[in-house]
């Protein structure tokens, strides 16, 4: 009898197990003071390849560094170049770097890694970027003592640690990136998982060549993908091979943009599009002609409103902000037609150059489907319009728990401006990239669509 009764719940203890072994996040190391000891003793011999374009600035606070790294008996320095103009191939060549020159026209993220990779004479290849920085003497060594210690681990990446300049838009953005791949005050295993849904996907895949190790023989067999996003498409490509990946905490690179809205509109445009052709099931809404500008339409009211608030608020009131943008998202109850129905209306100058692209992006919908804005429409039925301003509150919240977390200051009222300015040009771009996925027009979006890939 006992058995007749045990036999089912072990067999439903046992699923259990075998589901959370495969949906949960692995910790490496949950005592991160304990990491700091575990290195590598013996030789050990790395290729850093970097590319690189007008870096003279930042390599010249690079490469000493990288020089004095404990740990490696012999560091083989890889500069792929194309066509600096600021003396960065002379002074990589004074600290004995190997320098590879490629023409403009030649760059992409795939190809200047690759080509670098080739010429690497080590059995572990580490890609940089320029204007990184290791965050310890040990940093490089710790890397390749948590690539060792795992088995069939192909590659080990490291969160980033913004730099001291950097702004709070920029600090919110790793402290949000870092919360969803779980590696707030961890490292982790990322590894193949029985889901392939997106978010179980993207969370054991991310590497990230801001900083990246692998064994040599891997670079050689996994070369680099695409012309954006060839990180992540190496870390889908090796967990879908069996492979294991390493995200550490505990040694991070510290690296950090201080970006216009207008970038980040390009960055978020250009990166959604590679997402979306990547993962089926990403959550993006479908979005059309006429809902982009209504979109567009509700939250640039929004933002209108709020700029007159917090001229009038004093500083560190971040919670009347706060309170604001969830009362404007819920009630609506005021709202401008920027966009009028001869669209002879301009846009707040809060960016010049994002204002421009916005107003490249309308005028080129208008030529698929004329925008008609229905002033005596219910409130109940522009709800559905409020996705671009929910998004913005959404980071702002993120704001709220990074705040509480860190124990910081209160932001001033310009600090969370700036910051929601940078978020309305990310998640505009993250729009459009959903409305041309949903919309296809070729050839109306193909000069668009080359002017915001352009630099990024």
């Amino acid at each position: 009898m006992f058995n007749q009764l045990w036999h089912p719940i072990r067999a439903q203890l046992r699923y259990r197990a075998s589901w959370l072994k495969h949906h949960s996040l692995d910790v490496l190391e949950p005592r991160p003071q304990v990491a700091q000891q575990r290195r590598i003793n013996g030789q050990v011999s790395v290729s850093v390849v970097i590319p690189t374009l007008n870096g003279a600035n930042d390599l010249a606070q690079l490469l000493p560094v990288l020089h004095q790294q404990q740990g490696i008996t012999h560091l083989d320095l890889i500069v792929v170049d194309s066509g600096s103009q600021d003396g960065t191939v002379e002074l990589a060549q004074q600290h004995q770097a190997r320098v590879i020159k490629i023409a403009p026209s030649q760059f992409t993220h795939s190809y200047a890694r690759n080509i670098g990779a080739a010429q690497a004479k080590s059995p572990y290849v580490c890609f940089m970027v320029q204007d990184a920085l290791p965050s310890s003497p040990t940093w490089l060594n710790q890397m390749v003592y948590a690539l060792n210690a795992n088995k069939r681990c192909a590659a080990v990446s490291c969160i980033e640690q913004p730099k001291a300049d950097a702004d709070l838009f920029a600090i919110c953005n790793v402290f949000l990136h870092n919360e969803f791949m779980g590696v707030q005050a961890r490292d982790r295993l990322l590894r193949p998982t029985y889901s392939k849904k997106y978010v179980a996907r993207r969370r054991n895949a991310q590497l990230t060549n801001v900083a990246c190790l692998l064994p040599r023989d891997i670079v050689m067999q996994y070369p680099f993908e695409g012309d954006y996003g060839e990180d992540l498409n190496l870390g889908l490509r090796l967990i879908d091979a069996g492979y294991r990946m390493v995200l550490l905490n505990t040694a991070p690179i510290i690296h950090s943009h201080n970006r216009s809205a207008s970038y980040y509109f390009r960055r978020s445009y250009v990166g959604e599009r590679m997402t979306l052709n990547v993962f089926l099931d990403y959550p993006l809404p479908v979005v059309s002609p006429h809902c982009f500008i209504t979109n567009l339409a509700f939250c640039l009211a929004g933002l209108a409103h709020l700029n007159l608030i917090l001229k009038e608020v004093k500083e560190h009131y971040f919670i009347h902000a706060l309170e604001f943008l969830r009362y404007f998202t819920s009630k609506l109850e005021v709202v401008y037609d920027f966009y009028d129905n001869e669209g002879t209306r301009q846009l707040p100058t809060w960016d010049k150059e994002l204002n421009k692209q916005v107003h490249e992006v309308v005028n080129t919908l208008r030529m698929i489907a004329p925008y008609r804005f229905d002033k005596e429409q219910g409130w109940e039925d522009r709800l559905p319009a409020t996705w671009l301003l929910s998004r913005i509150l959404a980071l702002v919240d993120g704001l709220e728990r990074f705040k509480n977390e860190h124990h910081i200051i209160m932001p001033t009222s310009q600090e969370l401006w700036s910051c929601i300015i940078n978020a309305f040009g990310l998640y505009t771009g993250s729009m459009l990239a959903a409305m041309m996925h949903s919309v296809p027009q070729k050839a109306l979006w193909e000069q668009l669509d080359q002017e915001l890939r352009t630099g990024v």
